[in-house]
């Protein structure tokens, strides 16, 4: 390959030696090769960003060439969390001994990827160099797994770096070569298992809207979200009621990194923006402390009981907690000003909720200090918070409150995967869906069933920007703490909260 670049090179300035000529070679894959590569996300403030390591080779196996990786993923930047292995168009999460399959809904379609640079369009202009970086080659837009790539390739087409909205990836020492060294004994072992083939790779079809590469230029989460706000929309206030797992009462303010992420960057359709801080560990949905806090919160100074003019978002036990508040006459809502939009709903109450207890005393101390961590338990006590046992289906009026949501709320989130996007919330998520057993879809805590009603599930689509959105998250993903997925077009949960109540406009 290098040896076709130099002659093509060396004719073009021997022919026109007066015209300055530039060849331009498409990205491609070597037959043969390894590197290295590290990820970095992009917005290390999200309290989930995960950044990987690790190493990419592809060899010939049985006559076939294919892509292995094997990697892990560092939380915080250094501290190890898992072990990740991409063989046979699967992948695996290994744990000291132990290999097990994720959900082909949980990884790109790495097999596609040559197919994906073959697709390439050259990109040019200097508006891209606060993402550049070292990088000194040809840039190119690749459309892959839904979303657009952008790469910087050398002289000789090979990837130096790949640009995402959310990461960027650095690959170092690569060597081409006819006999690649590779972890055979590993691989081999891991073919051993039969991982199911039945799913599929959400929505790598489908494309995002195009977005005239704005998000490679440094721009902002925040402007980048304004554009997306239709030309006649009316700003509103924006409420943000969290679910359980909070432990201490505090003021409400204006964001609340630790459970909703980086909110305020993608949700433009918001005037201002009122986060709940109150104790949903020690009280459970039915508190009327919790009630008239969430209802305080979501009113005007004004001594109306009425919610006017708002954008709600509930989370998880949260749903709960306004539906009982509306039930009870605390608040009400004007459904022709507010619009409330319910995320993660447990419904008819929490799986989830019923096996932690469980989990809170098993005999692996790794599922323990994480369900600790993510405040699940509580304590050294082995027994699980308030919240969650007010959450365990059958719990004294929860289909009293299912109705209000019903009635009030005007789209839902969903989440569909226990593993989710892939964060420190993954394993403890996945430990309680094992136990549980849910036999759907679901994300963790809550069964897709028990987000809605049977009926209203034809309504659900796993793309941002459904009303009724299926993304394959976990309970935690949902609240958009852990940023959105690095592809595909059913992992955007951030930007699913940007497009909720953007259309509003009053009425004479």
């Amino acid at each position: 390959m290098r040896a076709v670049v130099l002659f093509i090179v060396v004719v073009c300035l021997v022919a026109v030696p007066v015209i300055h000529c530039t060849v331009i070679v498409r990205p491609v894959v070597p037959a043969r090769f390894s590197a290295h590569f590290k990820i970095t996300p992009v917005y290390t403030d999200h309290p989930g960003a995960m950044a990987y390591q690790g190493v990419v080779t592809k060899h010939e196996n049985s006559a076939t060439p294919q892509i292995q990786v094997d990697a892990i993923s560092l939380h915080d930047h250094h501290a190890p969390r898992h072990r990740f292995v991409y063989t046979n168009a699967d992948m695996y999460l290994l744990s000291q001994n132990n290999a097990a399959c994720l959900p082909r809904a949980q990884y790109p379609p790495l097999h596609e990827l040559e197919g994906a640079l073959a697709k390439a369009s050259l990109l040019t202009g200097s508006s891209y160099l606060p993402r550049i970086g070292s990088c000194r080659g040809d840039l190119w837009t690749v459309p892959f797994a839904g979303r657009e790539y952008v790469v910087c390739t050398n002289e000789a087409g090979l990837l130096q770096t790949v640009f995402g909205e959310e990461f960027t990836l650095e690959i170092t020492d690569l060597q081409e070569s006819a006999d690649v060294a590779t972890n055979n004994a590993l691989f081999d072992r891991l073919k051993s298992i039969d991982c199911p083939k039945a799913a599929t790779y959400y929505n790598v079809h489908h494309t995002r809207p195009a977005q005239d590469h704005k998000w490679f230029s440094g721009e902002s989460e925040l402007s980048k979200a304004q554009r997306s706000l239709p030309s006649n929309a009316t700003q509103r206030v924006c409420v943000f009621l969290h679910g359980s797992g909070v432990q201490h009462d505090e003021p409400t303010s204006d964001s609340f990194t630790e459970y909703w992420g980086q909110m305020g960057n993608f949700t433009p359709q918001c005037s201002s923006r009122r986060f709940v801080h109150m104790d949903t560990w020690s009280r459970g949905w039915t508190s009327p402390i919790l009630q008239k806090m969430f209802c305080q919160v979501s009113l005007d100074d004004d001594g109306s009981d009425v919610i006017t003019n708002k954008i709600v978002f509930t989370h998880s036990m949260g749903n709960l907690i306004l539906a009982a508040a509306i039930q009870n006459g605390v608040c009400s809502i004007d459904m022709k000003t507010t619009s409330w939009f319910a995320v993660q709903a447990p419904i008819n109450g929490s799986k989830g909720a019923l096996v932690l207890e469980k989990l809170c005393n098993s005999s692996d101390e790794t599922i323990r200090r994480i369900l600790n961590d993510l405040t699940y338990c509580n304590g050294t006590a082995g027994d699980t918070a308030a919240a969650y046992k007010s959450m365990i289906p059958g719990y004294p009026g929860l289909h009293g409150v299912e109705k209000m949501i019903f009635k009030y709320s005007k789209g839902r989130l969903c989440g569909t995967s226990a593993w989710g996007l892939n964060t420190p919330y993954s394993v403890a998520l996945s430990a309680i869906a094992d136990v549980v057993n849910y036999g759907e879809e679901n994300d963790g805590m809550v069964g897709l069933s028990a987000c809605s009603e049977a009926p209203e599930l034809n309504l659900y689509q796993p793309m941002y920007n459904a009303t009724y959105y299926i993304p394959t998250v976990n309970h935690a993903d949902g609240t958009c703490r852990n940023g959105n997925g690095w592809w595909g077009l059913a992992r955007d949960p951030c930007t699913w909260y940007g497009y909720r109540g953007a259309d509003y406009t009053p009425s004479n």
